[in-house]
């Protein structure tokens, strides 16, 4: 995510519009819509994809899926995938994508998956903790260890990792919106082998919510109980996962 530059000799550009009118920084965000001679006649053996390609005006074109904004230099900045780009109820876009890559950044974190709801209030998290930095804390602590799940649910690794969420949020100028408001820890591991992460370990978002839909459920009826008791801090709640 990032600048990417202006177009090399010989690609041409397009802006595709995005269903939402998704502004970030007070600016519009637009698909990138490649076209000329670089771009191929589509993927091999992925027929339900062709509709990615089209030719127009005797030039092949390409819907990248990618959300961007078009700079007055005519250099564009990569935003996200544009599946991965939400919109709160307070009309903040929030791209998914781009926020993971943020937090794992994190010494805490080995990886994290972000959701939200379309129109929703909060975002909630599935996070899986670095193991080797969660001894060291749990050490620190005076905590023995008998297994990673049994250290989630002590209040003091709990209370730990919400600091260091904020903290690091902080760190990245992150807005409260782009702040998990629950944090589920779970013990476990997304691999290649497990279907979760595609071969250059990029995560499979949809994959991952259809893995832990009950557990995302289950934290957004944690913060729902949180409002109906008038709790107003904007605290980040922690659980243990199984």
């Amino acid at each position: 995510m990032g600048q990417i530059g202006k177009p090399l000799e010989g690609v041409y550009v397009r802006l595709g519009e995005l269903s939402g009118n998704y502004h970030v920084r007070n600016k519009q965000m637009a698909e990138l819509i490649l076209g000329g001679d670089c771009v191929s006649q589509g993927y091999i053996n992925l027929p339900d994809k062709a509709d990615n390609f089209y030719t127009d005006g005797g030039i092949r074109w390409f819907h990248t899926g990618d959300a961007v904004i078009m700079h007055q230099d005519g250099s564009c900045e990569l935003i996200d995938h544009k599946s991965d780009i939400i919109k709160l109820e307070n009309g903040k876009c929030v791209p998914l994508g781009k926020l993971e890559s943020i937090y794992r950044m994190s010494e805490y974190v080995d990886n994290i998956y972000l959701h939200g709801n379309e129109g929703g209030k909060f975002l909630v998290s599935i996070l899986i903790p670095d193991k080797d930095y969660i001894s060291g804390l749990a050490l620190s602590f005076g905590l023995s260890i008998t297994s990673f799940s049994q250290i989630y649910t002590e209040l003091t690794i709990k209370t730990a990792v919400a600091d260091l969420i904020a903290k690091h949020a902080k760190s990245c100028k992150l807005s409260a919106h782009e702040i998990p408001a629950a944090v589920m820890l779970v013990d476990h591991e997304w691999t290649i082998g497990s279907g979760l992460l595609t071969t250059n370990h990029q995560l499979k978002r949809s994959l991952v919510h259809e893995k832990y839909e009950a557990e995302i459920a289950f934290l957004y009826e944690e913060l729902s109980k949180s409002q109906n008791n008038n709790d107003t801090k904007r605290e980040i709640t922690v659980i243990a996962g199984e």
